[in-house]
This record gives C-alpha cells, structure tokens and sequence, in this order.
C-alpha cells in the first residue's frame, strides 16, 4: 500500500527508455472540498519537483474519503498520457472544485 504521508517521486524515461524515479518533490498546496451527498470530502494536493528542466515537473494527488463514498478516482496509463476517471456525480462536481482552487496555488509555486 502506498504511504500518503511521504510525497511521491517525478517518474520519468531515460535515454534508454527505462522507466524510474527522477526526483523528489515538495508539497506546495492542498485542498479539501466537502460533498453534501456521497462522500463527506475529496482533498486535492499539488507536489513540484525539487528539481528542475528535464527532471522538473509536479504531480496532483485526488484523494476521497474512504468511510463516505464507495465510488474512487481511478488513473489509467495510456499510450501517450493518462486517463484520469472521475466516478460519481457530486464527487466529480468537488474534484473539478478543489482542481479549480489549487491550479492557481500550485502554479505560484513553480519557478518564473
């Protein structure tokens, strides 16, 4: 089971094409929207690479409240990208709230 109070690692290619960590990264904001049906919140947080050019970047964690909703967000590699799924009508609606509220909080982080 992943540990949620350790922030994630940049994953990336090398010239080679293996995949491995490239970096660490610094919490730089977090956001936690209530839902009034389902689940009692969904809490949104932006992490930053704690270094920079090729082996820069950021990672958004989506995370629900697990005792109030049995629906998850749900991530999906694809060949060129990731679909990210996003189940459940109020839970959707507080995931695009807390995304809205964190994308600004997150882009004051990154370097000029």
């Amino acid at each position: 089971m992943m540990n949620l109070n350790k922030n994630p690692r940049i994953i990336g290619r090398n010239s080679l094409g293996s995949i491995g960590d490239r970096a660490g990264t610094l919490e730089v904001a977090s956001v936690s929207i209530p839902t009034p049906i389902v689940a009692s919140y969904i809490k949104v947080t932006a992490f930053v690479s704690d270094m920079d050019e090729d082996r820069g970047g950021g990672i958004i964690r989506i995370e629900c409240d697990p005792n109030g909703s049995g629906l998850i967000p749900h991530a999906k590699t694809l060949p060129d990208g990731v679909e990210l799924q996003l189940p459940g009508e109020q839970e959707f609606k507080a995931i695009l709230a807390a995304l809205k509220a964190i994308i600004p909080l997150a882009e004051e982080s990154l370097p000029a």
